[in-house]
């Protein structure tokens, strides 16, 4: 965990590690450049990248994106 820069907990209790230096690599699969994420999301009116927790974005759903205040908020059910 000392390397990790993101680290998700998954539906069913599973733990998704990203390295920094994997964050790269991920945009690079997908072919999506940062200027383009930072963009779009900036057009959803989301300009802190601290404030956002959790970002998904697909062609037949668009983005799905979860804040701080999302995340804090609500209470998550995690069975496993």
């Amino acid at each position: 965990m000392k390397n990790a820069k993101h680290a998700v907990l998954e539906n069913a209790g599973q733990i998704s590690v990203l390295k920094e230096s994997e964050e790269d690599k991920v945009l690079q699969t997908h072919e999506i450049e940062e200027s383009w994420l930072m963009e779009n999301l900036e057009n959803k009116g989301y300009t802190k990248l601290k404030d956002i927790v959790y970002v998904e974005w697909s062609e037949e759903k668009s983005f799905y994106i979860l804040t701080n205040d999302d995340v804090c908020n609500q209470t998550y059910r995690i069975d496993g």
